[in-house]
């Protein structure tokens, strides 16, 4: 079951962290690396490969919008 808004917002947030010291985002890899991220997702029942693929695809479907190729939809 994919995690609340407040819940995804939380992950960010911790995952931001760390990157103002490398001043570049965060990978997905190293953010779900990190054992607060993990031990959250662990709580919330978190699947983070789940999560993972969610997130590639909201972010194919943002480069395709910002192409032009399409509007995305809201599911």
């Amino acid at each position: 079951m994919p995690a609340s808004v407040p819940q995804l917002v939380a992950l960010v947030i911790l995952a931001m962290l760390p990157m103002n010291r490398r001043r570049r985002e965060a990978t997905l890899e190293e953010m779900f690396s990190d054992p607060v991220v993990r031990a959250m997702m662990e709580a919330d029942g978190v699947n983070p490969h789940e999560l993972a693929t969610m997130l590639q695809q909201v972010a194919q479907r943002l480069r395709t919008a910002r192409r032009g190729d399409e509007i995305p939809e809201d599911d």
